[in-house]
């Protein structure tokens, strides 16, 4: 009997695979196992709700623009950690706008003022 278990164990495993293959479903480009444009839900209307737009930023200026945004935390400059149990200072340097995206350079260095034994958010 003990012979016939790696048949048994082959003849599964066969099986298993017939089953999965017939199960998988093909999209019109081929690729199998991705749902079909009519498969996919669509939404429909407007969300619901009194919506209306309070504040837009394009970032479209060589610089912040300073009158929405602050680049430090809490307060212009360096800023400290918000809680004790964070190793980060904020360094308004790392900020900068082109492109008409905001970005956020977050590199690891000491803080250069000498006021936090820290890194900045990396």
């Amino acid at each position: 009997m003990r012979r016939f278990y790696p048949v048994i164990a082959a003849g599964v495993i066969i099986a298993s695979l017939t089953a999965f293959q017939v199960s998988v479903s093909h999209s019109p480009s081929g690729k199998p196992g991705l749902p079909t444009a009519a498969s996919q839900p669509r939404p429909s209307g407007s969300p619901q709700g009194p919506w209306h737009l309070k504040f837009d930023d394009e970032f479209s200026g060589r610089s912040l623009d300073t009158a929405p945004w602050s680049k430090g935390w809490l307060a212009p400059g360096i800023t400290p950690p918000v809680n004790p149990g964070e190793l980060e200072c904020y360094d308004p340097a790392r900020v900068g706008v082109s492109g008409g995206f905001l970005h956020l350079s977050l590199v690891p260095e000491p803080e250069s003022a000498g006021r936090y034994a820290l890194m900045p958010a990396a």
